[in-house]
């Protein structure tokens, strides 16, 4: 259920590498088109990238982080390779154990800083390395350890560091991050973490629908939501469309759960809602039942007692 995927993450604020684990963060981490749940880089720190076309060719880059190739460096070298041995055995064109502007791939590679920890590229988010005045990454390890000596690895629920490196940034973006160079750059010691993240293997995707869309789980499991489109009211009615959720549209609606065995996720919208429900619709973790904006009103319609706040 649980497996691992090498990414390689960089300090960018020279607090050390961080990882947070047990987020909702969601990526497709083995390339199968499924949305997996992950352990990943914590906001004030990036992801080495390399920003690849929508069809998977290096190019141009389309500016989105979404193929697990852009991420996962490993699957450019050799079974078994950690992403700085990867990238290492792929790109390092001089065979110096240096990444820079001598090697081709310089240019297509980029720091993807998650700040909204969702798992997408936001607008501003991925930048170059130029950007980040970053001139050099090193691609052995700062404890001369082999990328094969694993006996100094460390893992913690389930997330994995090889080694740490270290890369070279002129001074642009932060001029007193690590330690000054003869050539006037600043070593940022210890700040790139040769990395595998786990992540939980049973991914999802989302299908759209006629009147909304699914959530497929590689489980087999199957949840099926209502969008409310356009400007007319509409009453719903969840147990009767076998719907695991809806969300309103600007008009007054009238969305019934009441009776469903199950938790359901209820976003009412702009309009002046009525939310029907009762006890087992909100006795979940994932259970949501929001009225939006405008003046709503929640019915309540069992008997087993209940504080709730409609927001």
């Amino acid at each position: 259920m649980f497996g691992g995927r090498r990414p390689i993450v960089l300090d960018l604020d020279n607090d050390g590498v961080e990882i947070r684990y047990g987020s909702f963060v969601f990526f497709d981490k083995d390339g199968d088109g499924d949305q997996e749940q992950t352990s990943w880089a914590a906001p004030d720190d990036g992801f080495l990238v390399l920003d690849l076309d929508a069809d998977g060719t290096r190019g141009s880059g389309d500016g989105k982080i979404d193929q697990v190739r852009e991420l996962a460096f490993w699957l450019w070298g050799a079974e078994g390779d950690t992403d700085l041995q990867a990238l290492a055995r792929a790109f390092d064109d001089n065979n110096d154990n240096i990444l820079n502007a001598q090697d081709a791939v310089w240019s297509d590679l980029k720091i993807w800083q998650d700040l909204g920890q969702d798992g997408e590229t936001d607008i501003g988010e991925l930048k170059t390395l130029s950007a980040w005045g970053i001139t050099q990454i090193n691609l052995t390890y700062d404890d001369k350890s082999t990328y094969s000596d694993t006996t100094d690895d460390i893992t913690v629920f389930g997330n994995r560091l090889h080694g740490l490196a270290s890369f070279s940034r002129d001074g642009s973006a932060l001029t007193e991050l690590g330690n000054l160079q003869t050539d006037g750059s600043y070593l940022v010691e210890g700040g790139v973490g040769d990395m595998t993240l786990s992540y939980n293997t049973l991914g999802w995707r989302r299908t759209p629908t006629d009147i909304g869309y699914s959530i497929e789980f590689e489980s087999g499991a199957v949840q099926h939501y209502a969008v409310l489109g356009g400007s007319d009211s509409a009453t719903l009615d969840l147990v009767a469309g076998w719907l695991d959720g809806a969300s309103g549209n600007n008009e007054a609606n009238t969305l019934t759960a009441s009776g469903h065995t199950r938790s359901v996720v209820i976003a009412g919208g702009a309009g002046n809602d009525v939310v029907f429900f009762d006890h087992a619709d909100i006795n979940g973790i994932n259970a949501h039942i929001s009225g939006g904006a405008g003046i709503d009103t929640a019915i309540y319609t069992d008997t087993t007692g209940l504080s709730f706040d409609l927001y």
